[in-house]
């Protein structure tokens, strides 16, 4: 880029690229399924899909962000880390033969990797929580907590079940599940498709498959050696894929990018997440900016932490350059309050169901399930009634507290028959709050109905149950219901409506309504922001807003819409704006930025965000970027570096290097060439220096990206990348071996010049037979397998929250 007013980029991102990385799997665009064309996992769902590890739905959809069932995640398991075997019986009493997952539940149970409920079952359409994840992942790969791993504290620990308790923590220690950033791991919380596949292509990246990368060296034959002493990893059962117990040592390149998006690439390893850089222009140090806002107007219960909604505001520089630049902004929408939580309003639900002739059968069935499910978020405080409907409506019971009596109730509910009369049963509702209902107690109906009624006498009825300041949120269950109707009595109490196809669905749908009365932080959220168009050439948004609105100066106002935010949920927006011809002053970048969403008291809560405007740098002729990279492994030997730049006449881009082991006394700075080896005293961490120094004429330089590798890193040629999967043994650290494949022996010396054995154990002599993982008793499989190239534990990548 050139101009009077010139542009110093420079890059902020570094990662780990070990020299096995896993081959790049992908979908054509024509597919790919419509759903998750914009999706934040898009990716991963497509690699999952093409490796035939999770399948679609018959009407061409996914459906990223419908919760997973337990026998959807198991399913998953399964076919990617077990080869499944035909069993013919198990002990489910609600798993048949006839179920498309019979053989993948029943094999993960007689494998010992799932276990059912104490009266028989399995549940396998009942959804999956975060901790039954944990315990699954825990009994496929036996991960135990090893002497002087990190014991990981998480601040809802005294919440944990005793039979996942120790799961988590396991897991944790390891590093393969995260927390929230709160501190809290959440343990009930249920996960979505998306999530699940997020969470299980983490374990990938800890245990690569063998078939995703071609083999590493040339046919070998297993030569008896010494069993090596294990170091702590995680053992894992039976035929599952297995990292090797001591990792051959590989040489490790550590590399810049110049955008966010590099770190959910399936090659990074041991990403440090704590970076320290600086941009720093006339002796100015640039901090990113964080700006969050909180409502005030809301506060449930009088001692605690009230119910709302927050939202962050986070942009990843705090100074825009002269010329081009770009920034990234973000959005987090967190729901604070707990379920549990004992200043929580006490809330009396009652259930408004249609038992119309129509709804018999597996209707109905569905129905009383779905009920019982329901009773699984009452807290001791809350209340429950049922009321019937068909062309008349009867109230089953008063409002009650006690779960036996109202799963009684629901076991005795009168079959369907009748006609369907909506109104009625909205009536009955209405009265029975009336009668028994008490100020301070929130009040809220779950309507469920399949059919057809009249609409007058139903919206008379919602409009009294407004006034009362009763919600409705109701479910149409499937294609004879009366959509529009039920739509309109939601809307009309600010409730929300589901619509479930067939009684396959209802289940889900009914949890949903009672996540929306019994953990709900606020409903119909909608943030909006508007982006000026001065100087802005181009503009990307995750995920894809609800509406877009292009206003009369040519700004574009953009509307992210929930249903609702859930207690302990939170939703990510991203805004990536692009800039030309900027010049020194004050940007303003988003206006009118707003977050207004329903609370629990029905009361519309609006919080106003400032205006967000960042300065732009003056000219200057000077700059440096630095930054510290730390390879998590003490006494590394650096000793390769090239870099990318723009240079146009006498600009120059410098670079030096220094080392530490402690992070904080580092050597002297020794100043490297591009392209180029050097020499430098070993260090856990690196720190790199770049200086830009304008030219004469004005023109600037621009640094595009920067590689800084260990020693013994075969350097590519000026101008081009090194090959996506390196040579299979490390090159030797004074004079690389031209051989393309050399075979590093741990008794023989083939080659003229002796080469680096990392494990001396671990390289058997080369013979026509391939070699099992080195570092494992030697199998018969013919594929070797592509752990020994990992030497390091990737960090997990930390799973959303559901979205509904």
């Amino acid at each position: 880029m050139k101009g009077l007013k010139g542009l110093i980029s420079y890059t902020l991102i570094i990662c780990i690229l070990l020299t096995a990385t896993l081959s790049s799997m992908g979908m054509t665009e024509e597919e790919t399924f419509p759903d998750i064309k914009n999706h934040w996992c898009r990716e991963t769902i497509e690699k999952f899909v093409e490796n035939n590890w999770v399948v679609g739905y018959d009407d061409g959809l996914f459906r990223p962000d419908r919760l997973v069932t337990r026998a959807e995640f198991t399913a998953m398991v399964v076919n990617i880390f077990k080869e499944e075997k035909q069993v013919e019986e198990n002990s489910f009493t609600d798993v048949s033969k006839s179920d498309w997952f019979y053989n993948a539940v029943s094999y993960a149970a007689s494998e010992g990797l799932i276990s059912g409920y104490e009266d028989g079952t399995f549940k396998p359409m009942a959804n999956m929580q975060r901790q039954d994840a944990a315990v699954l992942a825990s009994k496929l790969f036996e991960v135990d907590f090893f002497e002087g791993a990190e014991d990981v504290k998480f601040e809802d620990e005294d919440t944990f079940p005793e039979y996942s308790r120790q799961s988590i923590k396991n897991l944790a220690s390891h590093g393969i599940v995260q927390g929230y950033p709160d501190g809290t791991f959440r343990p009930f919380n249920l996960i979505t498709r998306a999530e699940a596949v997020q969470m299980l292509n983490v374990v990938l990246k800890y245990i690569e498959l063998p078939e995703e990368t071609p083999p590493l060296a040339p046919p070998e034959t297993p030569e008896p050696t010494e069993e090596p002493t294990p170091t702590p990893t995680p053992r894992v059962r039976r035929d599952t894929p297995r990292r090797t117990s001591t990792p051959t040592l590989l040489p490790v390149v550590s590399r810049t990018y110049t955008t966010t998006e590099d770190f959910e690439e399936g090659e990074i390893y041991n990403l440090s997440t704590e970076i320290e850089d600086r941009l720093i222009l006339k002796k100015q140090e640039i901090e990113t900016i964080k700006r969050e806002y909180r409502t005030t107007q809301m506060t449930y219960g009088r001692d605690g932490e009230p119910i709302h909604i927050e939202v962050t505001q986070k942009v990843n520089k705090s100074v825009l350059m002269p010329g081009k630049d770009e920034v990234e902004i973000s959005f987090n929408l967190f729901g604070h309050g707990k379920p549990d939580m004992p200043e929580k309003t006490p809330i009396d639900l009652i259930l408004v169901l249609d038992r119309s002739g129509s709804m018999s059968g597996s209707k109905w069935t569905a129905t009383l399930e779905a009920c019982r499910n329901i009773l699984n978020f009452v807290r001791k405080e809350d209340r429950v009634a049922i009321v019937t409907f068909d062309g008349s409506a009867y109230l089953n019971n008063s409002l009650e507290s006690d779960l036996d009596v109202l799963l009684n109730v629901i076991d005795n509910l009168s079959g369907p028959g009748g006609s369907t009369n909506i109104g009625s049963g909205l009536a009955k509702a209405i009265e029975t709050f009336n009668n028994e209902s008490t100020d301070g107690r929130d009040k809220a109906i779950i309507l469920l109905s399949d059919g057809n009624a009249s609409r007058n006498p139903a919206v008379a009825q919602a409009e009294i149950a407004k006034e009362k300041n009763i919600i409705i949120h109701s479910v149409g269950l499937g294609s004879g219901a009366n959509e529009a109707l039920l739509k309109e009595l939601a809307n009309i109490t600010s409730g929300i409506y589901r619509f479930s196809p067939s009684s396959e669905e209802l289940g889900e749908m009914m949890e949903y309504m009672a996540q929306q009365v019994f953990d709900t932080s606020g409903r119909n959220v909608v943030l909006k922001t508007t982006v000026l168009k001065d100087n802005v050439i181009d503009l990307e948004v995750l995920p894809e807003p609800a509406n877009i609105v292009e206003n009369e100066d040519g700004s574009y106002t953009y509307e992210w819409k929930y249903d609702r935010i859930k207690m302990q949920e939170e939703e990510d927006m991203l805004l990536s704006v692009y800039f030309e011809n900027l010049e020194h002053g004050k940007k303003i970048i988003l206006k009118d930025t707003s977050l207004e969403y329903i609370d629990r008291n029905n009361n519309t809560i609006v919080i106003d965000i400032d205006n967000l405007s960042l300065p732009v740098s003056e000219y200057v002729s000077y700059g440096t970027w630095s930054v510290v990279f730390d390879s998590k492994r003490s006494n590394t030997q650096w000793g390769s570096i090239y870099w990318n730049d723009k240079v146009y006449s006498d600009d120059k881009v410098s670079v030096t290097v220094s080392t530490s082991n402690d992070g904080k006394n580092y050597s002297k700075p020794l100043s490297v060439s591009n392209y180029s080896t050097f020499n430098i005293k070993d260090g856990r961490y690196i720190k790199i220096l770049v200086e830009l120094e304008i030219s004469s004429e004005g023109f600037s330089p621009e640094l595009l990206d920067l590689t800084i590798g260990s020693k013994g890193f075969k350097l590519p040629a000026p101008g081009t990348e090194p090959e996506p999967a390196p040579e299979p043994t490390p090159e030797p650290t004074e004079e690389p071996e031209p051989t393309p494949e050399p075979t590093p022996e741990p008794t023989e010396e083939p080659e003229p010049t002796p080469e680096p054995t990392p494990e001396p154990t671990e390289e058997p002599e080369p013979t026509p037979e391939p070699t099992p993982e080195p570092t494992e008793e030697p199998e018969p499989t013919p594929e070797p397998t592509s752990e020994p190239t990992e030497e390091l534990e990737p960090t997990p990548e930390p799973t959303p929250e559901p979205k509904e």
